[in-house]
C-alpha cells in the first residue's frame, strides 16, 4: 500500500512542477525506492523480478524481464512455470471464439476511436481500412513470438502528437526504444515494484474512462445510451470485459433497430382507390413503407401478405 501509494502520490503532483519529463518516470522511480528500502528493512515488496520468470537456454531460470529475442511457438503450447500447455483442439477454438470475437471488435473500436481524437488534433483524415489491416496482421502475427493482441493507445498517440510526431515512424521509434529497453535495461526494470505498476494503470484506466465526459453522457444522453453504459459498466465489474462487450454491442443493435422500427411506418392502403387502380384477388392487402426497409420488415410483410 505504502509503495502504490507513494507512486500515485508523485504522479498526481509531478505535473504541477512543470517539468518536461513524463510524470510516469519519476512516479516508478519513486516507488522502486520506496521499494528496494523496505525490501532491505525485511519486508517482502513484489516487484517485476519476483513475480515474472523465464527458462534460459540452458535450462536455469531467470528472473523478471527475458532479456533476449522472442523465439517462435504455437501459442497454445507457452505456459508459464507450473501451467500445463493447451492441446490444439476444436473444443478449444469454439471456446475462445467468443472471447476471440470480443476482443477483435475491442480493438477495432479502440483503434479507430483513438484515430478519430488525432484525426481533431491534427486536421488530417486516417484510412480506417489501413488501420485495422495493420492491426490485424500484427496481431494476427504477435501471439507466434508470446505477445498479446494490442490496439491503438489514445494516451500514448497524443503524447506523440504533442511532442512533434506527423507521422507512423513515430509509432516505430516507440517499438525500438521499448525493445532496446527490454534487451538491455532488463536488469534494472526487474526492481520495479509491483504495488507501482498498479497505481500506474489505476491513474491511466482514469484517464481513459474520462470521467466527465461520462456524467455528461449520463446527464444529458438519451435513456437507451444510457442503459448500454450502465450494462457495460456492471457486467465489466462483476463478471468479465469479454461478456460486458458481447451484451453491449447485442443490446446497442436491438435499440439501433428498435428506434429505426419507430421510424417506420406502415400503412394499408387496400381501400384507396388512389394508389390501387385494380381490384384485389380476396385476402390480398396492399401495404405502404415509409422508412427503412431491412431484410427482417421484409420478411415481416412478406408473412403479413401471405395471412
Amino acid at each position: 500500500m505504502l509503495v502504490g501509494l507513494s507512486t500515485l502520490v508523485v504522479f498526481i503532483l509531478w505535473p504541477k512542477l512543470k517539468i518536461a519529463v513524463p510524470a510516469h518516470l519519476p512516479a516508478v522511480v519513486v516507488g522502486s525506492i520506496v521499494a528496494l528500502m523496505l525490501n532491505l528493512l525485511g519486508f517482502h515488496v513484489a516487484t517485476i523480478g519476483s513475480t515474472f520468470s523465464f527458462t534460459l537456454a540452458d535450462g536455469s531460470i531467470g528472473a523478471g524481464i527475458p532479456s533476449m529475442l522472442p523465439d517462435f511457438e504455437w501459442p497454445w503450447l507457452r505456459a508459464q512455470s507450473g501451467e500445463v500447455p493447451l492441446a490444439f483442439t476444436w473444443q478449444l477454438v469454439s471456446d475462445l471464439l467468443s472471447a476471440a470475437f470480443a476482443i477483435a471488435m475491442l480493438g477495432a473500436i479502440e483503434s479507430l476511436l483513438c484515430a478519430v481524437v488525432l484525426d481533431g488534433m491534427s486536421g488530417k483524415k486516417h484510412s480506417a481500412n489501413s488501420e485495422l489491416l495493420g492491426q490485424g496482421i500484427g496481431n494476427i502475427i504477435t501471439p507466434f513470438f508470446g505477445g498479446i493482441t494490442a490496439t491503438a493507445a489514445i494516451a500514448r498517440s497524443a503524447a506523440n502528437y504533442k511532442s512533434g510526431a506527423v507521422s507512423p515512424v513515430a509509432a516505430m521509434i516507440h517499438a525500438l526504444v521499448v525493445l532496446v529497453s527490454l534487451l538491455s535495461l532488463s536488469t534494472i526494470l526487474a526492481y520495479i515494484p509491483m504495488a507501482g505498476m498498479s497505481a500506474l494503470l489505476i491513474m491511466v484506466a482514469w484517464n481513459m474512462s474520462e470521467a466527465p465526459k461520462i456524467i455528461h453522457l449520463v446527464k444529458k444522453a438519451p435513456a437507451s445510451e444510457v442503459l448500454v453504459l450502465m450494462v457495460c459498466l456492471l457486467l465489466t465489474i462483476f463478471f468479465d470485459m469479454v461478456i460486458a462487450i458481447s451484451a453491449g454491442i447485442i443490446l446497442a443493435s436491438l435499440l439501433f433497430m428498435k428506434q429505426v422500427a419507430d421510424m417506420t411506418k406502415v400503412q394499408d392502403i387496400s381501400e384507396q382507390k388512389k394508389h390501387i387502380h385494380v381490384e384485389l384477388p380476396p385476402r390480398w392487402k396492399v401495404f405502404k413503407i415509409n422508412g427503412h426497409y431491412f431484410l427482417l420488415q421484409q420478411m415481416a410483410s412478406l408473412v403479413s401478405w401471405f395471412i
